[in-house]
């Protein structure tokens, strides 16, 4: 810029604070102590994707509590949510492994099973699921059923409430 004559303004100098806001960042996994935030982040790293430990909301960021329930988010910008899932999953098995409270829990025993409208049997089959590309929302889409059992067939929107 010298050479042209031109001189750096203030604005046109960068700054060390980035132009980010809390908006900009989505959290990817949510760790039970520092030492899991801490490994996620480093497979992150790895896979050259940019992240940030977020502490719970309490802002308990005591560093003498490393491997106590701290309940940090581990963020990513939001235009890397993608990169970042495909980096964690390869490891997601050993990742539970390591931090058991991480995993997943089965589902209950009074999880939702689809049921016939017409006779109340649970032997239905989902077909498939129809979705109006005119509009093309997840409101548009409709789930389509059979009956084993009394050969019914309906559609609904997928919510238990709708039954």
């Amino acid at each position: 810029m010298a050479r042209r004559g031109l001189q750096a303004q203030p604005s046109d100098v960068p700054t060390q604070e980035s132009d980010f806001t809390e908006d900009d960042f989505v959290g990817v996994w949510k760790a039970s102590s520092l030492s899991e935030a801490e490994a996620i982040k480093q497979i992150l790293d790895y896979a050259g994707v940019s992240s940030c430990l977020v502490p719970d909301d309490t802002g308990n960021t005591d560093p003498a509590q490393k491997d106590t329930d701290l309940g940090i988010e581990v963020k990513v910008l939001r235009c890397q949510v993608q990169r970042a899932n495909d980096a964690i999953l390869p490891y997601l098995s050993d990742l539970y492994a390591a931090y058991p409270s991480s995993a997943p829990k089965p589902e209950q025993d009074n999880a939702y099973s689809a049921s016939c409208p017409s006779c109340g049997s649970q032997d239905v089959v989902f077909l498939g699921l129809t979705e109006d590309r005119a509009e093309g929302t997840a409101g548009d889409r409709k789930f389509n059923w059979t009956c084993d059992a009394c050969g019914h067939r309906w559609q609904d929107d997928g919510n238990e409430e709708s039954h």
